[in-house]
């Protein structure tokens, strides 16, 4: 394999893949960040940027993976539910088992059969519909980090965002289950924001028969809306805490909350072993503020002061 020197200091461009395994093979696992980017520059010129050109393609390929595992979790869920209906298909409905009869252990095991191929299609469904949200997710990536300085705003504008999906779900199941002919639904579901043919739509009895939003909606809707305050109250009591400097066995050290980071500061480079113990407690370096740094999460910090506190025993 040629390298930069053999070919006129002109850095080897490789394929991802190839790169991988020579970053593996030359850099092993234990190596620094100076190792890493002259690496790079030896093998792939403007790694980043090669990241950057592919990451569209990268994010195209998961949404329509999350797709296709919606759609085959949709056709396994009809598959089911068909082979719910067979399994009683010969049977005339409300018949009842006749206890003694020769058909009595055929009947039992038929509903059996059916009852379990209904479950698998509910659970299938299920699965259908958390690959689309996925999906959406991966399509329209909104995340929110506690560091950002409008986490608080964004959060809260979810919240008053899911309240108000919440709500206009009871609103509407309320309508389409009141002892209304389905025009009148209708007009009374238009009269509450929607359009006319996702109204009819939504009249449209799903695979198990049921119509409006079925229950596992409004479950997941009010779980994520729990999720969503209980993260908005942990952000406030953490963007409330005051910056704290202090030293533990004479290297300094930040707790910095509107940053989300607790911070070490070594007036050295430290030795390889220490470096080793904090990459592995969650520290990374950080150029742009030249410390060692991680999330503010209690094991993370007192696994930072313990290494803090070793420094000289050894």
């Amino acid at each position: 394999m040629k390298n930069s020197e053999q070919s006129g200091n002109q850095p080897q461009k490789v394929g991802y893949l190839k790169y991988l395994r020579l970053q593996k093979k030359e850099l092993g696992v234990n190596h620094t960040l100076d190792d890493y980017f002259a690496f790079t520059r030896k093998y792939q010129p403007g790694g980043f940027l090669y990241f950057l050109h592919y990451l569209p393609h990268w994010i195209s390929n998961r949404i329509d993976r999350y797709k296709e595992l919606a759609r085959r979790a949709e056709q396994r869920s009809q598959d089911a539910f068909d082979r719910s209906n067979r399994s009683v298909a010969g049977i005339p409905a409300g018949q009842p088992i006749l206890a003694g009869h020769h058909s009595e252990r055929r009947h039992r095991a038929a509903l059996e059969c059916s009852r379990n191929a209904l479950g698998q299609s509910v659970k299938e469904q299920e699965k259908a519909e958390y690959y689309r949200r996925k999906a959406e997710a991966a399509a329209n990536n909104n995340a929110i980090y506690t560091e950002d300085e409008d986490s608080i705003e964004r959060l809260e504008d979810k919240i008053a965002f899911l309240e108000k999906v919440q709500q206009a779900m009871k609103d509407r199941n309320k309508i389409i289950r009141a002892k209304l002919s389905d025009d009148e639904k209708v007009a009374r579901l238009v009269k509450l924001g929607m359009e006319e043919q996702d109204a009819r739509a939504l009249l449209v009895p799903d695979f198990c028969g049921r119509v409006g939003y079925p229950a596992y909606k409004l479950a997941n809707n009010n779980a994520t809306l729990r999720t969503a305050k209980k993260r908005l109250e942990s952000v406030r009591q953490l963007k409330s805490q005051e910056r704290k400097e202090y030293d533990v066995n004479g290297v300094r050290v930040v707790e910095n909350p509107q940053e989300n980071r607790f911070q070490i500061f070594f007036s050295e480079k430290p030795a390889d072993d220490i470096r080793r113990k904090l990459r592995h407690a969650g520290y990374r370096y950080s150029y742009e503020n030249g410390c060692w740094q991680c999330y503010m999460k209690q094991w993370n910090i007192e696994s930072g002061k313990a290494i803090l506190r070793s420094l000289g025993r050894e």
